[in-house]
Parts: structure tokens; sequence; C-alpha cells
């Protein structure tokens, strides 16, 4: 399987599909860390297995057009570093994370996420399946998290870091984003919750939203409209029964 993950690194191009049998150590595999890996419409399907201790030296995923799917895959413990985006989308591009993990942390300057600006045509979705949403747990400690559109269904994402800002369009649908946002913009967001600090005091976008929780307790930024917008306080999140009485659906244990 470790040859078989090192062919789809260098390889691979358009119309593969692929699965880990096992975990993968890339500490065992590539101690110095990879370049870049540039494919189109590739499936992989990680079958709840992890890729640990990755090392992204400019970079990991660049995906030239079309779709492509990343299926039960555990990314963990990863280092992106050098100058170049953790993961890149050229126009058009659609890249799908069915119920994955992604932790580890952004020692680059470029971004964790950049899809196409302008026309928003290129977009990273975080998508539910059976066996649930995604998980993001990133710390970003240079760069910045997203350029263009980040869609999450039953999802969670945290982010942490210091000085730091990123201009992300945000679709949510029952999801949790925590720790720290800025610059950006909330578009179609359902029954989802705000729960982070906001790194300016700036004006956020607000589009076609409904039952979007903020947490004003540590979200000090402004909105261009409030339709939509819940303000709770950190206790009021967290209280089930309050939550039931404005009409939000996600209980929290």
């Amino acid at each position: 399987m470790r040859a078989t993950f090192l062919y789809f690194a260098c390889k691979v191009t358009s119309g593969a599909y692929i699965e880990l049998d096992t975990d993968i150590d890339m500490n065992e595999v590539a101690p110095e860390g990879i370049s870049k890996i540039t494919i189109a419409n590739v499936t992989l399907d990680g079958k709840n297995h992890a890729i640990k201790n990755l090392v992204a030296n400019e970079g990991f995923l660049n995906y030239s057009l079309n779709s492509a799917y990343i299926l039960n895959l555990k990314i963990l413990n990863f280092v992106n570093r050098g100058t170049d985006n953790f993961i890149k989308l050229g126009n058009s591009c659609r890249l799908y994370f069915k119920h994955c993990i992604i932790s580890g942390i952004n020692a680059s300057t470029g971004k964790i996420i950049y899809t196409s600006t302008g026309t928003y045509s290129s977009d990273v979705r975080f998508v539910a399946t059976d066996e649930g949403g995604c998980m993001i747990n990133v710390n970003i400690c240079s760069g910045e998290f997203a350029l263009g559109n980040v869609k999450a269904t039953d999802s969670y994402v945290k982010l942490s870091g210091e000085n730091w800002s990123d201009t992300t369009r945000w679709y949510l649908n029952n999801s949790y984003v925590e720790g720290k946002i800025s610059g950006n913009s909330f578009y179609d967001c359902y029954n989802s919750v705000i729960d982070a600090e906001c790194s300016e005091n700036s004006n956020f976008t607000v589009s076609n939203c409904s039952n979007l929780l903020v947490n004003t307790d540590k979200f000090t930024g402004t909105f261009s409209t409030e339709t939509g917008i819940k303000k709770v306080t950190a206790e009021q999140l967290t209280d089930a029964e309050y939550l039931e009485s404005i009409g939000f659906p996600i209980g929290v244990e």
C-alpha cells in the first residue's frame, strides 16, 4: 500500500480510484516531506485509515479541473510549510471530503484552502455521509485558512492560531465553527453555530441565512444584515432548553 500511495502521489492522472488498506506513517515513507500533487477526477477512499505525519513542503493537493472525492480518510498531524497552499483548486473545480478528519498545522505563508475567486466557481465541500460529517482542526501559525468557498454539512471546524485573516465564503449546514475567524462572509447558512473570536472588528457579509447562531461573548464583528442571525451568549449556547426555546434544532449535551 505504501508503494500504491507513492504512485498516487507522484504519477496518477485523471480518473483513478484508490483505496487504502492500512494506516500510513509518512515519517516512514517520506520523512523529508513531499512535493505538491497535481491531479484531477481522482477518488481516494481511506476506508477509515489514516495518513499520519505528512509534511507538505510546497502544498499538498493541486486540482486542475473537474471534481474529486476524498472519502473516509484521516489526515493527522500534517504540517504545511513553504509558500504554497495546502489544497488548491483551479476554476470550476470541486473537491469533496466525505466523512474525513483533517488535523494539523499551517506553517506556510500560503493557505490551507485556496479556491478560485471572482466568479467563485470552485469550492471545497465537507460533506456528510451515513457515518457522519467531517472534522477539521487546524492551527494557523502562518498564512491563512481559506480564500474562496468552503461548504460544510454536519461538520465541525476548529481554527486556532494568532495574527491571521482570510476571505472565506462560508456555506454552513448543521455545522459548528470554533476558534477564530476573520474577513469572512456567510452565505446560505442554516442551523449552524459560529462560536469563534473575530480577529478584527469588521463588517461581515450575510446573505440568505437562517438560524445562524453567533456567540457574541467571542464574536465582536458587525453584520451587513442581521436577518437569519441569532445572537447568543456562551452560557445560552450550552443550554439545550434555551436553544429549543428559540427554535434552534440542535441540542447541546
